[in-house]
């Protein structure tokens, strides 16, 4: 099984050896690096919050919804509002 970051690794030197010029291997791995980071942050941060709505949704919670009958984008939407996954402080 690959994990992210291999495959972001494997990827990385498979690109960047297709460019024969330094400047330009520079230049490309200068802005993929960054952007790679973002981009598994923002989808680890998705299926953090998929991930909390699907258990939501499995043990059926009622959430109150006043205008229908519950769905499953209640509990994304409260998965995704609500700071579960995040110890809090006492005051």
């Amino acid at each position: 099984m690959m994990s992210c970051s291999s495959f972001s690794v494997k990827q990385d030197g498979t690109a960047s050896r297709t460019l024969r010029s330094n400047n330009r291997r520079e230049r490309f791995l200068a802005v993929y690096g960054p952007l790679s980071v973002i981009g598994l942050l923002t989808l680890w941060a998705t299926m953090l919050v998929l991930g909390f709505a699907l258990l939501q949704w499995s043990q059926r919670e009622r959430l109150l919804n006043l205008s229908s009958d519950p769905h499953f984008f209640d509990d994304l939407y409260m998965s995704a509002t609500t700071p579960s996954p995040m110890p809090s402080r006492p005051s």
